[in-house]
């Protein structure tokens, strides 16, 4: 659709000659588009933002049951809620599934092929390829399409890790004044997630540290080649879950910024708020520990700071575990990432 002239017009004219005729586009998601079509279509044009697949999605779709659990929303989740029999069936039943979901079923397209091979080669060429290489280089006028495309797959192998300017530079050869752009289109095309650290001053924040997250688990997954049977699969599927968690927080309207928090070698993962400065008590706090069992050593810096700001829940991302636990007052709730 974004490679027509003028669509924007013609829609206009047949939509204003026959407003009983509906029209559904679709392209590459880019904000340089939305920001076109308000201005040509205002008043005419719903938005919709398709993300990948949810993992309760995934399941609707493949094994079209009668009835799925609603995906957790850790903003409103309450004990009672979370002590349910029929939550932890859900993830006894579909523990396997998830991590071959979150390693090559985050698109529909992925469930019609049997074999593994074949699933990544279409994440890779069919998504990752045809994004970087042809679609964000055509709306964004990038020439330098290989350029673009190994910032990219840099940024993919990393997903979640903190990154900087003068180290992707290093690793790319590209420009450094030329590598914003690159940054920028691949943000504003949805491509690409860029979280900072948070601070309480809007300047220091916007001049934080920032970490980079891809739009899908999959997309390492498929460059890595990785299988359950991959050497230190487990580390990877960390680093691959907690790709997966933001983008689930990011679908939720409480949580329009989200940030994630430093002091040293600690860290909290996620600082999730409805607005860019509230106030600490105000945010919900989430650590992502996927793993099979998380000792009270594993979160120890997040209690010592929830406690210390007199915080009184957080939330722990699991594999399996489901449960809140009051540690001193400071109430813990362990959320399966797979119910997310």
């Amino acid at each position: 659709m974004q490679y027509v002239k003028h669509w924007q017009s013609v829609l206009k004219n047949f939509y204003d000659a026959s407003p009983h005729i509906k029209f559904i586009i679709s392209g590459s998601f880019s904000l340089k588009l939305i920001n076109q079509d308000r201005e040509s279509l205002a008043g005419r044009i719903f938005e919709v933002y398709i993300t990948p697949l949810s993992f309760a999605e995934y399941i609707k779709i493949k094994y079209k049951p009668s009835k799925t659990n609603e995906p957790i929303n850790i903003k409103t989740i309450t004990e009672e809620e979370l002590n349910d029999f029929d939550k932890r069936l859900f993830i006894e039943q579909y523990a396997n599934d998830f991590e071959d979901f979150i390693l090559y079923g985050n698109f529909p397209e992925t469930l019609t092929l049997t074999d593994i091979e074949k699933k990544y080669n279409y994440i890779e060429n069919s998504i990752i390829n045809k994004l970087v290489e042809n679609d964000i280089p055509k709306i964004y006028k990038i020439n330098k399409r290989q350029e673009l495309s190994l910032l990219a797959k840099c940024l993919i192998q990393d997903s979640s890790s903190i990154f900087e300017n003068k180290n992707l530079v290093e690793a790319t050869g590209i420009n450094r004044n030329t590598l914003p752009k690159y940054l920028e289109a691949l943000e504003a095309s949805f491509f690409l997630d860029i979280i900072p650290s948070w601070h309480r001053s809007f300047h220091k924040s916007r001049k934080a540290r920032k970490k980079a997250y891809v739009i899908s688990p999959n997309f390492p997954a498929a460059l890595l080649n990785l299988r359950r049977e991959t050497p230190l699969i487990s580390q990877f599927m960390g680093k691959l879950v907690e790709t997966y968690v933001l983008q689930r927080l990011k679908e939720h309207k409480e949580f329009k910024n989200i940030h994630f928090f430093r002091k040293g070698k600690n860290e909290i993962d996620f600082l999730a708020g409805d607005f860019l400065l509230q106030q600490k008590s105000e945010l919900s706090y989430i650590e992502v520990k996927y793993q099979n069992k998380i000792q009270d050593s594993d979160i120890k810096f997040l209690l010592k700071y929830l406690r210390e700001n007199q915080i009184p829940k957080g939330f722990v991302i699991s594999k399996n575990r489901l449960e809140v636990k009051d540690y001193n007052g400071v109430k813990v709730f362990f959320i399966p990432a797979s119910l997310l």
